[in-house]
């Protein structure tokens, strides 16, 4: 509240999460697209989370996944569906949703979003590590052969990884690239990685000998609980970023940025958009929409930006969710199912749009439309559900 950074004001907005194992709590914490806060969640900790919408609890590994404006938790992937230790959520440009696992792989979750009581474990795309720590590369401030990738912590390996993903059937299939860092100091245990305001990455190192929370004693010389380090990596040659805050600026300018290649400037403008009221954003927002360029190559994904603003702030937009509906890249269709099943009863027909979905040329666009189908509560949802098995398929779906 007086500018210098640090909380002035703090509020339990809720209780009840484990803490059983002091590594496998509650962790990574980062806003989707659509403004709900996406969190991991350990194999050793037993959750029981009070919500107006009844208890929420996860009792083993899996995902949570709040909307603030309703104060809704929903854990997903829970009873070994999912990684045993996630430790890392990551978005693309598109909405799909990714994680790595401390003592697993790397996952493609959003095929996981199924609200379901039925555990079968979702198959891995990448091979096990020791994942923790991850983001999504973009930006002019680092090289292009670097960007459209994720870089991901290993700290058992002493390295920072980087990979990038490519479609495969309604799913993904990863390619190890090369690594960002790597070192031959054991100490080294990259356990964050993100990109920072200026376009550098920054990288938080563990800095430390001993790793194991059981096999080693906990009262072990060699355990080493007072250092710790940071890395700032940035492209030889290439300027950083020159930012400027963005607290302060109008629904107008902030707009703007959503057209943003700054990963930074991006994430902190829509956080700043999500969090604005209503009713200073939703005229700013409408005008904004209807100038943009049908013919602009970003267009269809500015669209995806515009109706996560809509759904931050839980007002429903039936006009411009038919336009993404409707969207000649398929990626925008697949985030469209995802936004009917999120809005729910609060559409019209949702069904109506989730039967066109379900039986889209495009796999990607077909999975989604059955995993908002579970968030229908109609009879006539498992029918339109069910045909997916009238399209092709493959394990994901």
């Amino acid at each position: 509240t007086d500018g210098d950074g640090k909380a002035d004001v703090r509020r339990v907005v809720l209780g009840g999460f484990g803490n059983g194992d002091s590594h496998q709590t509650i962790n990574s914490f980062v806003w989707s697209p659509g403004g709900e806060l996406y969190f991991c969640h350990g194999d050793g900790c037993e959750s029981r989370v009070e919500t107006p919408w009844g208890a929420s609890s996860l009792f083993n590994a899996g995902f949570y996944r709040f909307r603030p404006r309703r104060l809704q938790l929903r854990p997903f992937l829970g009873g070994h569906m999912g990684p045993g230790n996630p430790w890392g959520i990551g978005f693309d440009r598109w909405g799909q949703v990714f994680s790595i696992d401390g003592a697993g792989g790397v996952n493609w979750l959003s095929p996981g979003l199924v609200s379901t009581s039925h555990v079968r474990r979702i198959q891995e795309i990448g091979e096990p590590g020791g994942y923790c720590g991850m983001d999504y590369l973009d930006g002019h401030g680092l090289p292009e052969s670097l960007r459209g990738s994720f870089v991901i912590g290993d700290f058992k390996a002493n390295r920072v990884k980087r990979f990038s993903v490519k479609p495969e059937g309604a799913g993904y299939k990863l390619e190890w690239k090369e690594p960002l860092l790597h070192s031959q100091h054991r100490n080294f245990r990259p356990v964050d990685v993100k990109v920072g305001p200026d376009g550098a990455v920054y990288v938080v190192d563990w800095y430390n000998s001993i790793i194991d929370h059981g096999e080693v004693d906990f009262y072990h010389p060699q355990r080493d609980k007072s250092h710790g380090r940071i890395w700032r990596v940035t492209a030889k040659g290439r300027p950083v970023h020159d930012w400027q805050p963005l607290s302060g600026e109008p629904p107008t300018r902030l707009l703007e940025h959503l057209r943003s290649r700054e990963r930074w400037a991006l994430r902190q403008a829509t956080r700043l958009l999500a969090e604005m009221h209503v009713e200073t954003l939703m005229p700013a927002l409408e005008t904004w929409i209807e100038n943009l360029d049908p013919n602009d190559p970003q267009y269809e994904q500015l669209l995806l930006r515009a109706i996560g603003l809509y759904e931050s702030h839980e007002v429903v937009a039936p006009e411009l969710l038919d336009k993404l509906v409707h969207a000649s890249d398929p990626r925008g269709r697949a985030y469209a199912a995802r936004v009917v099943g999120n809005w729910g009863e609060r559409l019209a027909e949702p069904l109506a749009l989730l039967e066109q979905l379900v039986n889209d040329p495009n796999g990607r666009v077909r999975l989604e439309a059955v995993v908002a189908c579970s968030y229908i509560r109609r009879p006539r949802a498992i029918e339109i559900a069910a045909m997916a098995i009238d399209n092709p398929r493959d394990p994901h779906i």
